[in-house]
């Protein structure tokens, strides 16, 4: 009996002794009785075991079941694939930040070192989503880029814009084959503007765009400078050679021309200021055509104008009306025709109308002296052609083809 008692207070003064050293110290828990580490709350110390943690059926990383109330930094182990995502868990570490719970790391899911990685390979090791989610990045807590799952797209700023900037040059480059795909395609969406190129420096007054080959360099050029342009007026589309350029319009569209070489209109290597191509019988393939319209109120030297009925040239301060030609032939066999007496023969010729100036050409062999030919329309389409005998006795021209010319105006 005395043995009992004596165990029991042996007992009870050891849990007080112990309660006293934990609740005052630090607490080692090993197989060698060695003393904690004096930096360690809980110094666990052992060669062949472990510490295991809880493990818990975690259902979301947004909900705390199935623990009541977890207190911030509570660690568990989860043993389940549950929840959709983003707030999905998987078998691993959790610790509850006080409004959710955050894995750590483990060897199938590694961190990214904000300091930078090493060892990493391409085909384990990426920045992205393994389930069909789209990968966003925020700066603010604002989204600013997001590679979208379905599309593949890359959608960089806010709904409205974004930006694309680099401090010097900015290079897209496609690296396949010579004549491969686009480098860069600009797509309007609805009615909306496809690409807009500008300047936010209010001091920089032009646009280049530049295309280069590795022998040679031409430019698209929007001048604002009023001193550099070469219609006078800014902004002006200068095509070709940076400080050379081939073709120029300004923007107002009063100016348009070929600065230096020739122009030509159907034509690949023209050979005069302005080369127009062949036309042919097919409709609509005239090389020039006059739309009818009003002349200039003051002629100018050099003008060419149509009013829808006639055509007139300028020279000086002087107008001309250009003559429509109709032309005209037939063999024509006149009578013996008796001293001063004529014979006439007719013909048609589509077109002529009366009061129309004729010119008959006679063939040669059709001459005879003292005698001459006169022609006239004598009614719509009709042409009458009369051979006069001025000679002393009467003659019979020989036959032949005549010419005629029909002036209109």
């Amino acid at each position: 009996m005395l043995r009992s008692t004596k165990l029991k207070i042996a007992l009870v003064f050891s849990i007080f002794f112990t309660y006293d050293i934990a609740k005052s110290q630090n607490v080692g828990i090993n197989a060698t009785g060695n003393a904690p580490d004096a930096t360690a709350g809980l110094d666990v110390n052992f060669s062949n075991k472990g510490i295991l943690i809880p493990r818990v059926a975690l259902t979301a990383t947004n909900s705390a079941s199935p623990i009541t109330t977890p207190t911030t930094s509570l660690l568990v182990y989860n043993t389940e694939t549950a929840g959709s995502a983003p707030n999905n868990v998987t078998p691993g570490y959790y610790f509850w930040t006080g409004t959710a719970w955050t894995r750590l790391s483990n060897g199938t899911q590694g961190a990214w070192d904000l300091q930078g990685n090493a060892g990493t390979s391409t085909t384990n090791n990426f920045v992205g989503t393994t389930d069909a989610v789209d990968l966003v990045l925020k700066t603010g807590g604002t989204e600013r880029l997001r590679l979208e799952n379905s599309s593949g797209d890359l959608i960089i700023g806010s709904a409205t814009t974004g930006t694309l900037r680099a401090t010097q040059e900015l290079v897209m480059r496609q690296d396949g084959d010579t004549y491969g795909p686009s480098i860069l395609r600009l797509r309007n969406r609805n009615s909306e503007n496809g690409a807009i190129f500008e300047t936010t420096d209010p001091t920089i007054t032009l646009v280049d765009f530049i295309f280069k080959t590795n022998i040679s360099q031409s430019n698209i050029r929007m001048e604002g400078r009023v001193g550099s342009t070469y219609t006078g007026a800014a902004p002006e589309w200068q095509i070709g050679e940076a400080a050379n350029p081939s073709f120029v319009t300004n923007h107002a569209g009063t100016y348009t021309f070929v600065r230096r070489g020739n122009f030509g209109v159907g034509i690949a290597q023209p050979s005069a200021a302005l080369h127009l191509k062949a036309g042919t019988s097919t409709a609509s393939t005239a090389p020039l055509k006059f739309t009818s319209g009003t002349n200039l109120s003051t002629p100018e030297s050099g003008a060419v104008e149509f009013d829808g009925t006639n055509y007139f040239v300028t020279s000086s301060s002087v107008r001309y009306t250009l003559a429509k030609t109709l032309i005209g032939t037939a063999s024509l066999d006149f009578p013996s025709t008796a001293t001063r007496l004529s014979a006439d023969l007719t013909f048609t010729l589509t077109g002529a109308t009366t009061n129309d100036f004729v010119i008959v050409n006679p063939p040669s062999a059709s001459l005879v002296a003292n005698t001459c030919y006169t022609a006239w329309v004598s009614a719509a389409n009709t042409i009458t052609v009369r051979f006069n005998n001025y000679s002393g006795s009467t003659l019979n021209p020989t036959v032949g083809t005549f010419r005629v010319t029909l002036l209109k105006y």
